[in-house]
């Protein structure tokens, strides 16, 4: 099984959320626009790590919860 086998496994098992809906609930709380992403599994379970440009230009790093949306830290 592959990576991307996993991240579909842990997408139905509702371990992971569809990165849609993520991309969705960080682009409101951040009030920027995506602008990349990575999912990967650490050992507290999958998270995303995204790119977000603000309104103002500037470029935050948001670690976000895979499976709940929560925005864990951003820098």
């Amino acid at each position: 099984m592959d990576e991307q086998d996993d991240v579909l496994e842990a997408i139905k098992r509702g371990d992971v959320m569809p990165y849609s809906k993520i991309k969705r609930i960080v682009e409101s709380k951040l009030d920027g626009v995506v602008v990349g992403q990575q999912l990967r599994r650490t050992n507290r379970g999958w998270q995303y790590d995204l790119r977000v440009r603000r309104k103002d230009g500037r470029v935050l790093m948001a670690t976000v919860n895979a499976q709940t949306g929560e925005i864990v830290r951003t820098r």
